[in-house]
């Protein structure tokens, strides 16, 4: 009984360890554009996460400082044979705001544990008259190759969420996971 107890535990340790997300510190003036072909023309904010699985590198940027439109673009990317492919692509531009991110909010987890990590980020849609002034907060998920958002507005003092159309079909582990960061950031400007 001792030996199966002891075997029992072996096993769970061992499947918890694999179900682990590492985010490794990337210093996003050192991204050569030739080996991560991203979008933008400066990079806001870089995140690598490894699992079990191969290496991943969420990097959003933006485009030329000065343009009449602002635009993030928020991407992932697979490492292959020491190469980096972009596996699924966001681009959002609002008119007369400007998108910022929140480099301090964001996880990494993989709550289904399937090694695909779920990444989450922030970033806020500000008035580009007025950077300061705050006109809704947006939290962006990949998850499988797919983007999940919720919003919240300052018009509504941040209590009504708006969910992207495909929101519901996470699962559930997934869905609860996100919602409780989602309920627990200060939205706030």
């Amino acid at each position: 009984m001792k030996k199966h107890l002891i075997i029992l535990l072996l096993l769970l340790t061992g499947s918890l360890l694999r179900a682990q997300v590492s985010l490794i510190t990337v210093n996003k003036d050192n991204i050569d554009r030739n080996r991560i072909p991203y979008s933008g023309t400066r990079i806001m904010m870089a995140d690598a996460v490894e699992t079990n699985g191969p290496a991943r590198m969420y990097i959003f940027s933006k485009n030329e400082k000065g343009t009449d439109k602002d635009s993030l673009y928020a991407e992932e990317f697979l490492k292959e044979n020491d190469k980096w492919i972009l596996q699924s692509k966001k681009d959002f531009c609002f008119p007369d705001e400007i998108l910022m991110t929140w480099s301090n909010r964001k996880a990494f987890f993989d709550s289904d544990k399937d090694h695909y990590p779920e990444s989450l980020f922030i970033f806020s849609k500000n008035a580009a008259s007025n950077i300061d002034q705050q006109h809704a907060v947006i939290l962006l998920l990949f998850h499988k190759k797919q983007f999940y958002t919720i919003e919240a507005k300052a018009a509504d003092s941040y209590q009504k969420d708006y969910f992207s159309a495909n929101f519901e079909q996470l699962p559930a582990p997934v869905k609860d996971k996100v919602l409780a960061y989602w309920q627990n950031l200060d939205k706030e400007d």
